[in-house]
């Protein structure tokens, strides 16, 4: 939360400056330019208080209390959102059955106390960011929290911009691959298994 804070203050003292700056510009073009780095940072703070916000939430909520349980173990957590079901339970059949790697994805027992370990979270970003479901979230900034690599599988051309507590250098464009996209994601959990 800490890292948020600043990014938001730094992001308040950029924009004051910029809009002190357009305001003291003549030159039409400088002021264009400034006008579109005004625009861009105001997206910037907006996205980054929206998730300040989903935080504090999901602060207010009582932690997931973990039972004594034996833990379980799997090769990836698979997160998303339920607009996105077929496409999340296709890639879970493949990757168990064509590549024998076992995927877990019922966020509830997890909220319910189920121990589990994760090698990495599979996060599948359709139309509707999968962050949005507050339960979701929960157990997503916990494994962020456990340093748990994710490896995020965007269904539609356009990147969406993911929140800091999922920011990953592992992006599985599905629109981009002209084989089977499954085997691309098994290799991406394999490269990250090694590591």
């Amino acid at each position: 939360m800490n890292k948020r804070g600043d990014l938001h203050e730094l992001l308040n003292e950029k924009l004051t400056r910029l809009r002190q700056a357009y305001i003291h510009e003549t030159d039409s073009a400088l002021k264009f330019k400034l006008a579109k780095q005004i625009e861009s940072t105001e997206s910037e703070l907006k996205e980054l208080q929206r998730e300040l916000k989903i935080i504090q939430q999901l602060n207010a909520t009582p932690p997931i209390t973990k039972q004594s349980a034996p833990e379980h173990h799997f090769d990836a957590f698979l997160g998303y959102h339920r607009e996105d079901a077929e496409f999340a339970e296709q890639t879970k059949t493949h990757l168990m059955q064509d590549y024998q790697l076992s995927i877990f994805d019922d966020w509830n027992a997890l909220i319910s106390g189920m121990t589990c370990t994760f090698e990495t979270g599979l996060i599948v970003t359709g139309h509707v960011e999968p962050w949005r479901d507050n339960d979701l979230a929960r157990v997503l900034i916990e494994l962020s929290q456990q340093n748990i690599p994710f490896i995020h599988l965007v269904l539609t051309p356009k990147k969406p911009h993911f929140p800091l507590f999922l920011e990953s250098k592992y992006v599985v464009e599905i629109p981009n691959i002209t084989t089977d996209p499954f085997s691309t994601i098994a290799n991406v959990i394999q490269q990250v298994k090694q590591k």
